[in-house]
């Protein structure tokens, strides 16, 4: 049976907590863990792995279908707006994708979700990479109308090549 792993991490969580103090910070990451929690399917398992850091196992899922849950998710964090003492806060995140493979250990599946969610960090943040074991792709596939008229951008160090922000979409 497949199993896929999303990471995620808030987006620029340390300045956010600088500027809306920790209590902010904290009610965002309840809103953040309530909204994956919402997002996701029944078979699901949500989990916070750390600070601002949480983590989606898809179980009976393979990368290719997971590609689609995971912008789901990260979309719906995008949406969402989180009510702290009478101000709407909102955040971003980035994820990163990848399926426990035949003979790998899970240590070496979240090796690559974490490669994954690099390469979404490096492309811009607010968008999501899936790792393949050797590539490292947008989760969202860009448009033939963006690839005909965005750069192509190729990153060294995690061998993609993307659009406009990185992840299919125009900057």
């Amino acid at each position: 049976m497949p199993v896929t792993l999303l990471i995620t991490d808030v987006d620029r969580f340390k300045l956010f907590n600088d500027t809306h103090g920790h209590q902010a910070g904290d009610e965002v990451l309840r809103g953040v863990s309530r909204t994956m929690q919402n997002s996701v399917r029944a078979k699901d398992i949500v989990a916070r792995s750390g600070g601002e850091e949480f983590a989606i196992i898809f179980p009976g899922t393979t990368v290719e279908q997971a590609r689609t849950l995971a912008e789901h998710v990260r979309s719906k964090i995008e949406a969402a707006t989180f009510d702290f003492e009478g101000t709407e806060l909102r955040v971003t995140c980035s994820v990163g994708l990848a399926q426990l493979r035949e003979g790998e250990s899970a240590d070496e599946c979240v090796q690559w979700a974490d490669e994954a969610l690099y390469g979404s960090k490096e492309s811009g943040r607010n968008c999501g990479h899936w790792h393949d074991g050797t590539l490292i792709r947008p989760i969202v596939d860009p448009t033939p109308a963006e690839t005909a008229t965005a750069p192509v951008q190729e990153s060294a160090a995690h061998d993609c090549r993307t659009t406009v922000d990185g992840c299919g979409r125009p900057g």
